[in-house]
Formats: C-alpha cells, structure tokens, sequence
C-alpha cells in the first residue's frame, strides 16, 4: 500500500537529518540537502507543529529585554519577561499576565545589558555594568534634599547614580538624580544627616540589580559599599547560581562569587579573579559543570574553574583554581550555551562545538565542530548580531535561534536531533517573529519550550500553523 506522503517514501531507510553542504550526488543514505520546518523522529519525515501564542495586552507591544523562568514556593512555573520599566509575569497554571513595576526612575534602555537569575526566592534582573569612572564629589545638603557638587559631572536628570564613602552614611546608596547645572545634580535620601557631607566621597553612574520578591515587589539592591571585602552586589551583565552563590561577570575580564546563602555580600578583594588578563579577549559567558566547577567561555578562549567550599570568609579557599582549556575557539554569543549531561555545546566564531569530558573529568574540546554538516547554513549567520543568539536543550533537541542573512533578530531556528546526532531543520516562522530567548516552563502537566520576544509567550510545537500576526 502506497504511503499517503510524499516525503515518507524518499529516505531510503529512513531519514536522518541535514546535510546541506554537501554535493547532492554524494549525500549518505539517510540524509537530506534541505529541511525546514521538519522533523525526523524514527526515520519518517513530518512537519513540525506551530507555535501557539499565550500572551496578549500589557506585553504586546513593549520592548521585551529578557526572560527568564520562575518556581516560587507555590510550586507553580512562570515565564518572566523583563521590559523597559515593569516584568510582565505569565503564570503557566492560570494562563494569566500580571505587570510588575520597577522602582520609580529604575529602567532598562536597549543599550544596556540584561540578565536574570533566579537564587532562592529571589529573581534578580541584571542591568548592566557600571561606570568604569567614578568621580570624586562633595555633597551638602537641607533636609532629605542632598546636592551634589563636581565641576562637569556628564550626568543628565534620570540617571541612576551610586554614591559611596561619605562617613554620614545616610548620603550612600543607588539614586535617580535631578541635574541643576553642569557642576551640580540632587537627589532625596531618606532621614536627615550632617552637612556637609565628610569623608572621601565618589559618584558613578551606575544601573545598580534589582530583584523581584515573587509576589508584587521589586526592590533595588543596596548599593551602599562598592569595594573591599564586605561590598554589595556589584552590578553587572550576565552571571548564574551556583553552588548556593551567585557568580557574575565585573568588567571584561573579571569574575566576582557572593558569599554562601548571602547575595548581598560579595568579596570584592579576595573572591573576584582576572582572567587572561592583558589578552584581547573577553568574558562572554558562565556555564556550572559538575564536581562544584563551571566553565568560562571568552570569545576566543575557554577556561575552567572550581571554588573551594571550605573556604568563603576571607576567599576563595587554597585549592580553588582558574585553568586554561583552549585559546583556538570561544563563544559568540552569551545565551548560545547549553549542556545536556556531560555535554556543552557553544556557538562560536567557528561553528558550533561540543565540549566533552574525559576520564579524569577534564573537559575536552572537539577540534571538528558540530556544526560542520550544515557550514553553508552557520555561514548565513549575521556576525554584526549573532549576540543575540540564543539555544535550548528540549526532548532531545538543541534549539539554536540565529539571525540569517540580513535579519537583526533570530527569525530562524536550526534543530539538532541528540538521537540521530544529526542536524534536523531549519525552522523558519512568519514575517515579523523572531526568537528572543527560549524558556523550559510547564504547560499543563509536562515541561514544555515556549519561545518570548516582544510580542509575549509562544508556546512552540503545539499547533497545526504558527500563531502570529
């Protein structure tokens, strides 16, 4: 009896996955020119399903920065978008949106950098690094009105300034500033303290974290001690927690850990590292691996590292270390990184890779990448945005959303099948969607990948057409 699709009949034994560059006469048995918008799953071809979307009304529309997944102590899995000035939160069980605000002033701007991490019932939102420059100042002040005197300071009204070191500590913290001249700003502080203000005092603009409670609050992290060993949470671009500390990146090439179960105390002299100082490269990600280290990708280097447990009070500890893996590849693109088992895989200039580990549990790098059947597609990529790239691991899938050709967002997906071990398709969507980040959240009563951009929350691979526009 003849098969009802065409494209069942055409593999031979069975389809495989891509090969796309390869010379269509000499493609294995199994393998394909060309797929899109397919899956292979037991050797029969079929289309993949489309994405339903979830979100309407205060997401669509706004400037979607980041997202994120949250599990509170309810339980229940909620897809966190971070925008301009609010978190729009979907709550996957009631399949509702609810609008969180920031702190009046705090906002994100497309020049910043954006990151969540969600440590214990926290959900921090990272806005950047600051200022490297931070200017010497006097203050006086009437009442809870401080101003502030530095002859050309660049700040406009709006900015987010940190002011550190005065001895009447009423004057430290995180402000939104009011600009009165080219050598004066003010802000309001809480209480009321001696003026002038004493001691040796620095101003420097800086988006300092905020974090969401879980519920209807998000509050500013303290920003009071920027140095030494008993500093605040240092703003930053991107980090992760692990090992019941949050780590982070500080400047290019630097690393700072928090103290244990405490986010917001951080050893800025002993727990923070340079790593290849000096070299023209710089951090591009953080990856936990197993045995207490993680992995740290620069675009052109990667290195591992493990901190000590036994230690945190005052360091690291003696047998923490940074090692060098490789200075031949590195990754591009922050949230390209994904590690399924034992297994990292990494967008790089190059292709994708694979990091594997050896017997002795040291990590390995394949010299050959992965990507290296679909070179003609990895090619396409378009380097002037290819940071914005973003993968997920799923149902033994690697979801890899890049921006081809002339695209500025990642309007294409490229699928790899674990189980054939072979690139699978590239997904292609409707004019005017693109993959923003991936997110693993519930749906129902599984796990389910949902897709965010500034449209909302799509559900992928549900529906019999891509819901959108």
């Amino acid at each position: 009896m003849p098969l009802s699709n065409a494209i069942e009949v055409d593999g031979e034994t069975g389809f495989v996955g891509i090969a796309s560059r390869e010379n269509p006469t000499a493609i294995t048995p199994g393998y394909v020119q060309s797929a899109q918008n397919i899956r292979f799953d037991r050797g029969v071809a079929a289309t993949r399903k489309g994405s339903k979307r979830l979100t309407d009304g205060d997401a669509v529309g706004e400037t979607i920065f980041v997202s994120g997944a949250y599990s509170g102590t309810d339980g229940i899995d909620k897809i966190v978008l971070v925008g301009g000035s609010a978190i729009y939160v979907y709550n996957t069980d009631t399949e509702t949106t609810t609008t969180v605000n920031f702190p009046t002033g705090r906002t994100i701007v497309a020049a910043d950098k954006v990151d969540t991490i969600q440590a214990n019932d926290r959900f921090y939102i990272l806005r950047g690094e600051s200022d490297a420059t931070a200017q010497v100042v006097t203050i006086t002040s009437s009442s809870t009105t401080a101003t502030v005197t530095k002859t050309d300071h660049g700040y406009s009204t709006g900015d987010e300034v940190t002011i550190t070191g005065a001895t009447e500590t009423e004057y430290n913290g995180s402000y939104v500033v009011t600009v009165t001249g080219a050598n004066e700003f003010t802000y309001t502080f809480a209480g009321s303290a001696t003026s002038p203000a004493t001691g040796t005092i620095y101003a420097q603009s800086a988006k300092p974290p905020l974090y969401w409670d879980g519920a209807s609050t998000i509050t500013v992290v303290t920003q009071t001690v920027t140095s030494g060993t008993a500093a605040n949470f240092p703003p930053s671009d991107f980090g992760f927690y692990f090992n019941n500390r949050i780590v982070v990146r500080r400047q290019r090439d630097k690393i700072s850990v928090s103290d244990y179960f405490d986010f917001d105390t951080w050893d800025l002299t002993f727990n923070q590292w340079s790593i290849n100082l000096g070299a023209n490269d710089y951090l591009t990600v953080f990856l936990p691996w197993q045995e207490g280290k993680f992995v740290l990708f620069e675009r052109n280097s990667i290195y591992y590292a493990y901190i000590d447990p036994n230690s945190y009070a005052s360091g690291p500890g003696d047998d923490s270390y940074i090692k060098s893996l490789t200075t031949e590849i590195g990754c591009n693109a922050t949230k390209s990184i994904v590690n399924a088992g034992e297994n990292i895989f990494f967008l790089s200039d190059l292709g994708v890779y694979t990091l594997t580990p050896s017997l002795d549990l040291k990590l390995l790098g394949n010299q050959k990448p992965l990507s290296e059947p679909i070179t003609d597609l990895i090619e396409r990529i378009n380097v002037n945005y290819v940071q914005n790239a973003v993968a997920e691991i799923f149902n033994n899938r690697r979801y890899l959303a890049v921006p081809l050709d002339s695209a500025t967002t990642n309007t294409s997906i490229l699928v790899y099948n674990m189980l054939n071990g072979a690139w699978e398709s590239e997904d292609t969507y409707p004019t005017g969607f693109s993959v923003d980040d991936f997110v693993i959240a519930l749906y129902g009563n599984r796990k389910r990948l949902y897709a965010t951009n500034s449209e909302g929350v799509f559900l992928l691979e549900e529906n019999y057409q891509d819901e959108y526009a």
